[in-house]
């Protein structure tokens, strides 16, 4: 046997391999490639509209207006959380001149239930207590946890006034004490003290909504704010806490945080000065909005680009997924079949499990492989050929 023979006796036996496992490849890209093809462009089409959203935010320019808009807002807001404050200052002023003695004597029961009657008109404290001259609660209720050493935040009792937020230890919350004197008499009660409640700030500070707003204190820590908040937190951003230190001095202003549209903001700052104890403890307002949330062509334009991405996203994964699953997928199934009768395995048969033309295909494989079982058994069953009688007497 010389080389040439041998190597096609290989050949050969290279071709008979095993049913199922040879493809003919030439029919699979012929369907494959279209559909490929589709989902690639469709794919790219989605990805330049991202890229086309991320340059148009680059473009947008804030008018000036609004920067003014947003600068008076924040100054609003700073006189709207002065007025809100002085306000529960004025209403314990008002209470502690009633606290009048009965027969040149205030008792303990008189003084609670006169504050529980004012806790349930006035829902902005936690807790609210009578001291004396030493600072020792003589009637108090609320469910706020009382203040060891009040008179350590109040300092003198002459006025109607309140203390800059206090950092106590074991407090998740800002301590903010409002008082009021009593009038002078032969008692021993001395002033009223309220425990403000930093969440009631946030009635004043819905103003500055869609966009965030904060409370800080002049260290610029927070004090209040529209979400939730850590009692002396810094602010979560650089350029934040460069207003609030602005503020602190007694400025106000507005700056654009530069960027991308997602990351490009309106900061705005504005001290809480003004008449009142409010406006002397320091404090200051600073708010903050995205510029992607201002109705604006260039804004209102990206939005139209994103839909029309998202749209186009899902399009393409409906439309091709649907074409591989019951399109592609069952025909490269029936390809496969047809590979495995034409290789001449029989032994299982061709599943039908649809009724369209795909389905009708598999039922015509089905009978041709029972037609080649049947011409097999007929094969196998036909009598040999006898010798004519004549023949076997000769």
């Amino acid at each position: 046997m010389n080389i040439f023979e041998r190597c096609k006796g290989l050949l050969g036996r290279a071709r008979q391999t095993t049913p199922g496992k040879q493809r003919s490849y030439r029919l699979a890209n012929s369907v494959r490639l279209p559909w490929l093809i589709g989902l690639v462009l469709f794919l790219l089409i989605t990805l330049a509209a991202v890229v086309l959203i991320g340059r148009t935010g680059t473009k947008v320019k804030v008018p000036q207006a609004i920067l003014d808009n947003q600068e008076s807002l924040t100054q609003s807001v700073a006189q709207s959380v002065r007025r809100s404050a002085n306000e529960g200052v004025d209403d314990l002023a008002a209470f502690s001149s009633t606290l009048a003695p009965v027969n040149g004597v205030q008792t303990t029961p008189s003084l609670s239930k006169s504050l529980v009657n004012v806790a349930k008109v006035h829902d902005r404290y936690l807790r609210l207590s009578v001291i004396d001259d030493q600072g020792k609660v003589l009637a108090a209720t609320g469910e706020g946890k009382p203040v060891d050493d009040p008179l350590k935040l109040i300092g003198s009792l002459e006025k109607p006034g309140m203390s800059p937020a206090a950092q106590l230890e074991g407090r998740t919350i800002p301590i903010i004490l409002q008082y009021a004197p009593l009038p002078k008499q032969d008692t021993q009660a001395r002033a009223v003290i309220g425990q403000y409640d930093p969440l009631f700030f946030s009635y004043a500070l819905e103003a500055a909504e869609p966009g965030e707003a904060w409370l800080v204190n002049e260290d610029g820590r927070v004090i209040g704010s529209l979400g939730g908040f850590t009692a002396f937190q810094a602010l979560p951003r650089r350029p934040l806490r460069e207003a609030a230190a602005r503020a602190s001095t007694g400025e106000s202003g507005v700056t654009i945080v530069p960027g991308s549209l997602d990351r490009r903001e309106i900061i705005s700052f504005a001290p809480v000065v003004g008449i009142g104890p409010a406006g002397e403890v320091g404090w200051s307002i600073v708010t903050a909005r995205s510029v992607s949330s201002i109705l604006l062509p260039e804004t209102t334009t990206r939005r139209q680009i994103l839909v029309f991405a998202i749209v186009l996203a899902l399009m393409t994964i409906v439309v091709f997924g649907w074409l591989w699953i019951l399109v592609l997928r069952p025909l490269l199934r029936l390809q496969g079949e047809a590979e495995r009768l034409a290789y001449g395995d029989l032994s299982r048969n061709v599943e039908v499990i649809r009724y369209d033309e795909i389905g009708l295909t598999a039922r015509a494989l089905e009978r041709i492989r029972i037609l080649l079982i049947r011409q097999r058994v007929q094969r196998g069953k036909r009598p040999s050929q006898s010798k004519p009688s004549g023949e076997e007497e000769s």
